[in-house]
């Protein structure tokens, strides 16, 4: 068997972290070897193909293509799983080409976000053909955002003023909001950068914040800044105004 999965060709370009490379390639041969006619494609996605990529402490994420879902094999990658989790390989994301086809118009945030950040390792490059329309992503961002603006409000009367429960709140906010960002940028027909760091500023540029309050948002939720008391709940008050416009935006269009 090793010497099966030792003979399978995994394509990763060389601009790849090599350290993701080494984690990843037995990761995936071995998904491979299982799956066997099965399998359709495998892909790398998330930060492991972006500059934002940290070692040992980024997830390294993956899109497995099943021709169907066989239940033997997803229980067959517990084994795979409980190899690899130590080096921070998450749980591959197994679904259909058939159902990627019927959920864009429900996930469209999320598939083009595997269309932007996605590595094909094995088989057909099928999220690079992804037809996303544009309706569906202006709905999904409108109603995350609305969502947002909800939930902000309700932490920060939560929140009593506390330092604290605001600086958690704020990281809470910007944690897992760069593809809403991207799509959002694709929407106001934007250069849509892949590091998160470019994404906030291009938005924040766009929307003429030269105060940097995304920026900064950003950089708390990474422990580069702290703020507190006034000037934590002035930034915090000036990124739920940001919030709001991006409403505005989303709604004109």
């Amino acid at each position: 068997m090793c010497d099966i999965i030792n003979q399978i060709m995994i394509t990763l370009p060389s601009e790849i972290d090599t350290r993701v490379s080494e984690v990843i390639r037995p990761f995936f041969q071995e998904i491979i070897a299982l799956s066997g006619n099965n399998l359709h494609s495998i892909y790398l996605v998330g930060s492991a193909v972006t500059e934002d990529y940290l070692h040992n402490v980024s997830d390294i994420n993956s899109l497995v293509l099943l021709h169907r879902i066989d239940f033997q094999f997803l229980q067959s990658l517990w084994t795979v799983g409980n190899r690899h989790r130590k080096r921070h390989v998450a749980a591959p994301l197994c679904i259909t080409p058939d159902y990627v086809r019927d959920s864009l118009d429900v996930f469209p945030i999320e598939f083009f976000e595997f269309k932007l950040l996605h590595i094909t390792a094995f088989g057909e490059d099928l999220l690079q053909r992804l037809e996303i329309k544009r309706e569906h992503l202006r709905l999904q961002c409108e109603r995350e955002i609305k969502s947002r603006l909800i939930s902000l409000r309700q932490g920060y009367v939560s929140s009593l003023g506390d330092d604290k429960h605001l600086t958690a709140l704020i990281k809470d906010s910007v944690n897992g909001s760069a593809p809403l960002l991207r799509a959002i940028l694709y929407l106001l027909d934007q250069p849509v950068p892949l590091s998160k760091g470019e994404v906030f500023t291009a938005l924040q540029d766009y929307m003429d914040q030269s105060d940097e309050t995304l920026l900064k948002m950003l950089q708390i939720k990474q422990g580069k800044l702290k703020f507190k008391g006034a000037e934590l709940r002035q930034l915090f008050a000036d990124f739920y105004g940001i919030i709001e416009k991006i409403g505005d935006l989303l709604n004109s269009l």
